[in-house]
């Protein structure tokens, strides 16, 4: 009966697993505009032609900040009778660059990207269907930069292939106009706020995208506190195993996560932070409708607790669970894949009506297939970034509605099973010690329950039989994986991930990650902080961890 019953969870899995990929076409593919919203599009508007074209050779105004032509453009187009505002188009784009670091001339290095022309046509940067909205702020007193993007005309684009051509470049040189020029200012929430209200405002669009990019990483909830745990010290295999995780190298100390992070001086955007911009944008300036598409273009950021942080305000989240390489999304290729409509041809499986879906689910294989190191652009330049490379994109809707409570049982479940017979700590000692892991303390959610129950079948067949709790832990762990595979709706992995001899490292990968301490010590040094995300306050996630780290 119990190979009859693990049969027909597996079959389950797979039948969930392939009606999974679809299941972000079932929500609502949008939300009601704001009462400011214009009644027409820029397509109609415009009689199909894009009237608000910005004419590099009418409009530049070259100076040593860069192309102030910004005015003139304005200028030009009132005299016309054209103004932005008044209608909407399909996409608008706020990327949000916090560059003011080491990462500066990757900053530049993506804005030339976004700029590069298409001999075929006018593909990238802002076009009739879309605005690239960039806020840019790099290293030096160069002050922040807002720039509205387009396809530059002065020269034919060639993909760089180092870091080096951007060292000692400068923001004055980027052709697209600067909109607005200010000093320069700390990385905030209330700057990405204000950009945020601005962009949504001024450039209305039916489905607004916007991408974090800077240093991530993941999860904090502000500055650290002290925390107190007692160790319980047990007897037997049991102080063994804790006296064993006590000597495990922990991946960081102090404080640790957020995103647009400046390593020099440890500050960033906290994660309640983040969220509050979003969360403030959307039920302020945009009356309840919410971003089609949210993505971090920055490390460790696809963390259930960070996703699950901004899902009310976002319909997709898009982003990697592990560190990623510099060289950041492929912008260039993801502007041409909207601004044609083309979506990688995904409309012919998914639909056209949610392009929110579309970007979503083609962001994580754009990303792929530049990191190929022979026919991508970036892969030619970093060859090794596509072995450790993870992205995936989920639903915020499937997170919050399936997700959060498949995770809520497990947690209760695995609690259960540790109180039943508190020895079986032992064995969660290597489970949480191989499971495989992120910097900052990130374990891969499908991998860990994968591991969890080959711990849960082990201990069954020493115990000689499988008592009624084990048997329901092994059904919650079935539905979790389930839930994951509804909440990922595109994945991709790296190389690294599929080689013959870490072929363990493909166990239940679906490209989310979540917080398992790889002992005790990492769980007083960083537990106070996770447990104010609202993920494990929702799930009480730390409950099972505590008795399984032996720790009151």
């Amino acid at each position: 009966m119990a190979n009859k019953s693990r049969a027909m969870i597996l079959i389950a899995l797979l039948v969930c697993t392939f009606l999974g990929a679809g299941n972000g076409a079932a929500e609502a593919m949008g939300d009601p505009r704001p009462s400011w919203f214009p009644e027409i599009s820029c397509r109609d508007k415009w009689n199909g032609r894009d009237a608000a074209r910005y004419d590099f050779k009418k409009d530049t105004v070259r100076s040593a900040d860069g192309n102030l032509g910004y005015d003139t453009y304005r200028q030009r187009l009132k005299a016309a009778g054209i103004e932005r505002r008044r209608c909407f188009k399909e996409w608008t784009i706020l990327v949000y660059m916090a560059g003011d670091n080491d990462l500066s001339p990757y900053s530049l290095w993506d804005v030339d990207e976004m700029e590069g022309r298409f001999e075929s046509g006018r593909y990238a940067g802002s076009t009739l269907k879309s605005d690239l909205l960039v806020h840019l702020d790099t290293a030096g007193a160069t002050g922040v930069r807002r720039l509205h993007v387009f396809q530059r005309t002065d020269q034919p684009y060639k993909p760089a292939t180092s870091k080096d051509e951007y060292k000692n470049r400068t923001p004055d040189l980027i052709q697209s106009p600067v909109v607005q020029l200010t000093p320069d200012s700390s990385v905030s929430a209330s700057a990405l706020r204000e950009f945020l209200e601005w962009g949504v405002q001024e450039y209305p669009a039916e489905n607004y995208m916007v991408i974090i990019w800077g240093h991530g990483q993941g999860w904090t909830g502000g500055p650290k506190e002290p925390t107190v745990a007692s160790i319980t010290a047990g007897s037997g295999e049991l102080a063994s195993a804790i006296e064993t995780l006590e000597k495990i190298p922990q991946p960081l100390e102090g404080r640790f996560g957020g995103i647009m992070v400046n390593p020099a001086t440890g500050h960033g955007v906290t994660i309640p932070d983040l969220r509050d911009a979003l969360d403030d944008t959307v039920n302020g300036v945009l009356e309840g409708k919410r971003f089609s598409v949210y993505a971090s273009d920055a490390c460790l950021m696809q963390l259930a607790e960070v996703a699950y942080e901004i899902s009310p305000s976002t319909r997709y989240i898009v982003g990697s669970a592990q560190v990623q390489t510099f060289l950041g999304l492929p912008y260039r290729r993801m502007m041409y894949e909207i601004n044609t409509g083309r979506y990688l041809g995904l409309s012919t499986s998914v639909g056209r009506d949610d392009q929110g879906l579309l970007v979503a689910k083609m962001l994580p294989v754009l990303s792929e297939q530049s990191l190929d190191p022979v026919r991508g652009h970036q892969g030619r330049a970093e060859p090794k970034a596509r072995e450790t490379f993870t992205m995936s994109a989920i639903s915020s809707e499937a997170l919050r509605q399936q997700l959060m409570p498949a995770v809520r049982d497990l947690s209760q479940t695995l609690t259960d099973f540790l109180a039943e017979n508190p020895m079986r700590a032992f064995a969660f000692a290597s489970v949480l010690k191989s499971a495989p892991s992120f910097m900052g303390g990130g374990k891969e959610l499908g991998s860990f329950l994968a591991l969890v129950e080959l711990s849960r079948l082990e201990w069954a067949t020493k115990e000689g039989n499988e008592s009624a709790v084990s048997a329901r832990l092994g059904l919650s762990i079935a539905d979790t994986k389930i839930a994951i595979d509804q909440t990922v709706l595109e994945r991709r992995l790296g190389t690294g991930y599929q080689a013959q001899n870490r072929q363990f490292h493909l166990l239940g990968y679906r490209g989310i990650g979540i917080w398992v301490p790889n002992g005790s010590r990492e769980f007083q040094e960083r537990s106070f902080d996770f447990s104010r995300s609202q993920f494990h306050a929702d799930t009480g996630w730390q409950d099972w961890l505590r008795p399984a780290l032996g720790i009151r």
